[in-house]
């Protein structure tokens, strides 16, 4: 309304959330097949557990079976998974509805984020997806003829990564104090190099918005490589935890049976 072109700036507004919500939707899949196998192996684990070694611990009592340490603490880990599983089960649930809760609330929220932010990997999705949202944001509202004062007070209200539209927030008051976009952009913890140079040449040229169009196409690339390599990387190294995790429970049963059979022989 204030640029008295609604229909253009809705349109722009439009196209640059499908293209958020485009990314967004690449990086949370690439979370969730780990993420669902992560929760499947941990229930067949504690299915085991609970259920097929404590049938085990009476055949190795009625064999008079020697239990190497590792046997020992897997049965008892079962004996004490069994007897406690209602509780360990209530508290666990406890535990997740707090946080659920905690993490809703805006002090959570931000505490969340910030913890995202010191992920090894996951940080650099996370930043990335974070000055992307700012980038064409701010290109969008820009290329409307809104004020860049105004433009940025809706742009920390987009990036859904709090800890960063906090610490972006400085920008604002840095600008009404006099100092150029660039220069209250350098003083941001984290902030990337290329978005500022970009932010520089953008005020001197006069082509700001088109440059963080630009820059938030290329960072929407590097996010889609990062998110494949990091699924590449994930789905291995989850497969040998599974293998390892699942071949030890079945050693731990196993060496027994067969240390007993042979001394039978």
């Amino acid at each position: 309304e204030k640029s008295g072109a609604l229909d253009i700036i809705l349109s722009r507004l439009v196209e640059m959330f499908k293209g958020i919500t485009t990314v967004r939707r690449k990086f949370m899949l690439a979370l969730i097949y780990p993420s669902v196998l992560m929760v499947v192996a941990s229930i067949a684990i504690t299915y085991l557990l609970v259920n097929v070694v404590p049938q085990f611990e009476s055949l190795f009592q009625s064999l008079n079976a020697p239990l190497t340490w590792f046997t020992q603490v897997v049965l008892g880990l079962s004996r004490f998974i069994g007897t406690w599983f209602w509780i360990l089960a209530g508290i666990g649930f406890a535990c997740f509805y707090s946080l659920l809760r905690y993490w809703k609330s805006p002090e959570g929220r931000r505490t969340v984020d910030r913890l995202k932010l010191r992920l090894p990997v996951y940080k650099v999705l996370e930043e990335k997806f974070a000055y992307t949202q700012f980038a064409r944001t701010l290109s969008t509202l820009v290329s409307g003829g809104i004020p860049l004062i105004e433009s940025m007070n809706v742009v920390l209200g987009v990036i859904e990564n709090r800890e960063i539209a906090q610490r972006l927030r400085q920008v604002v008051v840095d600008i009404e104090r006099g100092d150029t976009f660039a220069q209250a952009l350098k003083r941001v913890s984290g902030a990337p190099g290329p978005l500022v140079k970009v932010v520089h040449v953008g005020e001197e040229s006069g082509r700001l918005n088109e440059l963080l169009e630009t820059l938030a196409d290329h960072y929407d690339e590097e996010i889609d490589s990062l998110t494949s390599a990091m699924s590449a990387l994930l789905e291995p190294i989850l497969f040998l935890f599974l293998a390892v995790t699942l071949g030890s429970l079945i050693l731990a049963i196993l060496i027994p049976v067969l240390t007993a059979a042979g001394n039978i022989k």
